[in-house]
């Protein structure tokens, strides 16, 4: 690598569809570089970062409460500065991979409060964890 040819200290990360933190590992691994910055990979596993969970399917309740909890934290942060609209482009990292999903989805991209999107929202969880 030339970094080293020079003898630089220089930090180099790769970039470029990390999709899991055994990817990010092998990436390092072949490439010879210091890091990777992970960007996308994050929207198809929202737990990439956690070293226990990282290489998990997550239950989709446990997405759909990771939702709500996303939600409030917007809510809480930003509810009187931006658009609660912002978040609906995310609908899809959580939930997903289950018969009836796009529907669900479609239903939460109609609704233009918090409080009523929680509130379908919590019955969904209710209604899958009890169907289990």
């Amino acid at each position: 690598m030339l970094r080293n040819e020079m003898h630089k200290e220089t930090i180099i990360l790769g970039n470029g569809d990390v999709t899991s933190r055994a990817d990010a590992y092998e990436k390092i691994k072949t490439y010879g570089v210091d890091g990777v910055m992970i960007g996308r990979g994050i929207f198809s596993n929202l737990w990439i970062f956690n070293k226990e969970k990282g290489s998990q399917v997550i239950p989709l309740v446990e997405k759909m409460n990771m939702l709500m909890y996303h939600l409030t934290l917007f809510e809480e942060t930003w509810g009187q500065t931006k658009d609660f609209n912002l978040l609906k482009k995310f609908y899809k990292v959580y939930i997903n991979d289950y018969s009836g999903a796009s529907e669900f989805r479609q239903k939460l991209m109609e609704i233009h409060t918090f409080d009523e999107t929680k509130k379908v929202l919590q019955e969904e969880i209710m209604q899958l964890a009890t169907s289990d």
